[in-house]
């Protein structure tokens, strides 16, 4: 993990003011909420899921802020603040594994991230992801999941520091994650694992992701996602989704028919996905994007242990539309 500061707003300001002047790391930092569930349904202009800070007067003034907007909400009322890792969207990981009965894991696998959503409220969520075996944190995942007892599914954020390569730990959530769907399209459907343990009380023997069978995940359009990328990573994209390796999990064949209510929902994601392109191009500009750094095809490897991208394995799955 990186070095983490919990805050609680509930403290006295000269309790939180000594914590602050012991918190000697470089800038920037990063702040977030300890839990989301409770601070998510709350609004006031200028609330995010996650805060940047350049200096401590903009920590202050953001923590006068929450102060004042969460005062009635005991469940909003603590963060954790942490130096930002160096690297964009694309050094950012996701782990999903399921421990069954007995707290050992029976299924583990793993996405790197391409393009995270840039809306203030759906900050850090992954959109674009490839499929990707990552064994020495592997290791780390089952060390810590069978060592403290876990039980379901648990879905880990992962980021590899751009400047040495070392993976950090940022949070494990005792749930599936949104994009879980990665794990299905890559051949490692994790809904049998939990049917199994829950309903059949068996005991599988344990799965990982294969490697060498890469899945582009994606529910934007490829173009949009290409135009964060540096033209390698574009070109693997391309390759993959040519192959049949792209998965949309919106664009589901088993859901049409000739329904009102198949074309009801056909006109919506048409919407829905042509309304990405204005988003980003308010929230994450292509010009703010690349003055800063183009995604690059692989970020550092030497903490991960990651797979290198094969273009010519079986296909796994299929988009539904082209765009």
């Amino acid at each position: 993990m990186p070095p983490t500061l919990e805050i609680d707003l509930d403290s006295t300001p000269e309790d939180i003011q000594s914590l602050l002047d012991d918190f000697d790391h470089p800038l920037p930092w990063i702040l977030k909420p300890t839990m989301g569930y409770g601070y998510e349904r709350l609004k006031w202009p200028g609330k995010a899921k996650v805060y940047t800070l350049n200096s401590r007067e903009e920590l202050t003034q953001l923590l006068h802020s929450l102060e004042e907007h969460t005062r009635p909400y005991s469940h909003a009322r603590s963060y954790v603040l942490q130096p930002r890792v160096d690297g964009n969207d694309s050094y950012n990981l996701s782990i999903t594994a399921y421990v069954d009965r007995h707290h050992r894991v029976t299924m583990i696998g793993s996405a790197r991230v391409i393009l995270e959503d840039h809306t203030p409220s759906a900050l850090g969520n992954p959109v674009a992801m490839v499929t990707e075996v990552y064994p020495g944190l592997y290791e780390q995942v089952t060390r810590f999941l069978e060592g403290c007892g876990w039980w379901g599914f648990a879905n880990f954020d992962v980021k590899v520091d751009k400047r040495c390569g070392v993976a950090y730990f940022f949070e494990v959530n005792p749930r599936i994650g949104r994009n879980s769907y990665y794990n299905t399209a890559a051949g490692l459907n994790p809904m049998p694992f939990m049917v199994a343990d829950l309903v059949d009380e068996a005991k599988l023997e344990r799965r990982e992701m294969v490697p060498g069978r890469p899945v582009f995940y994606t529910i934007l359009p490829p173009r949009l996602v290409a135009r964060y990328c540096d033209s390698r990573l574009a070109e693997q994209l391309q390759t993959l989704r040519r192959a049949g390796h792209m998965v949309d999990p919106l664009w589901n064949q088993a859901e049409w028919d000739w329904s009102c209510k198949a074309w009801r929902r056909f006109a919506y994601l048409v919407a829905a996905r042509e309304n990405h392109w204005r988003k980003y191009h308010w929230y994450y500009p292509r010009r703010v994007f690349w003055r800063r750094e183009a995604n690059p095809t692989t970020p550092p490897r030497n903490a991960t242990e990651g797979t290198e991208w094969r273009q010519r394995s079986k296909p796994v799955g299929k988009s539904r539309r082209k765009s």
